[in-house]
């Protein structure tokens, strides 16, 4: 039998690559009010569509859908209602991949907003309680240890939310998935690191799919967006060089991704 070389299995890697259009995907932490769903708002190369779960949210899309050029609309899905569930989220972005939605806004160089991932898990908690009769930890109650949360529950919850992600990964268009940070304190109450404000092991392997992960933060006026480690916490970028950039709108960003041009000069 004749055996195949290894160097015939290789397909040569071009340093050059020229990026034809916006496609990241962009996990973006920060505080509330650091200027997550602003940021997102401020594409205007194409379409943008908000998946919008966090109620917070719909007051700053008021502000954003004005003055938008007529190539890009800004649309949304408000599914902050608490009578929406994890389940009724996950049917209608199923629904718009049969729809062929995610393919027309690939075309239109456009962005999907998950906003945020944060309140998905929530719902995913309230619809495992409810499914299976359980309590998640509350303040001032004692807890049931026939009816309290147990590993197989927590583990549901991550599976959805993961579910959720490697479809946000899987899109052919841009897309950005908001997150809110929790502050990680020693016994000293010393800040050790900002982690997302999810259960458990969720919230330390929530950006392993993500290469973008970026920092939101407000100082002294200034919207600053960190690409490195800020703030403890642990930002990261593959696709830039530069620590930090302030005041810049996501159709900055794409065109300096467009542009290879790492260090976001201006």
């Amino acid at each position: 039998m004749t055996q195949v070389q290894p160097h015939l299995l290789k397909v040569p890697f071009k340093s050059a690559i020229k990026n034809d259009k916006f496609n990241l995907k962009i996990l973006l932490a920060g505080e509330t009010g650091s200027g997550k769903t602003h940021l997102c708002g401020t594409y205007t190369f194409g379409p943008v569509h908000f998946y919008m779960v966090d109620k917070g949210g719909e007051v700053t899309l008021r502000k954003l859908v004005k003055n938008r050029p007529s190539n890009a609309p800004l649309t949304v899905d408000i599914l902050s209602s608490t009578e929406l569930s994890l389940l009724d989220i996950w049917t209608k972005i199923q629904q718009d991949e049969k729809d062929g939605f995610f393919d027309y806004i690939a075309e239109q160089n456009g962005l999907i907003v998950f906003d945020s991932i944060t309140n998905i898990a929530i719902k995913g908690k309230k619809e495992i309680a409810k499914r299976c009769s359980v309590t998640p930890p509350e303040i001032g109650k004692k807890a049931d240890s026939k009816k309290k949360f147990g590993f197989v529950h927590w583990d549901q919850i991550e599976s959805w939310l993961f579910t959720i992600i490697s479809t946000i990964q899987d899109l052919p268009c841009a897309a950005v998935a908001t997150i809110h940070l929790m502050t990680m304190t020693d016994a000293e109450g010393s800040v050790v690191c900002k982690k997302p404000l999810l259960q458990g092991s969720m919230r330390d392997k929530i950006d392993i799919d993500f290469t973008e992960v970026y920092l939101c933060d407000v100082r002294a006026g200034k919207h600053q967006i960190y690409m490195q480690k800020k703030a403890a916490f642990a930002a990261k970028s593959k696709a830039f060089s530069c620590s930090k950039l302030e005041n810049v709108t996501l159709d900055y960003l794409a065109k300096a991704y467009l542009n290879n041009d790492t260090l976001g000069t201006r």
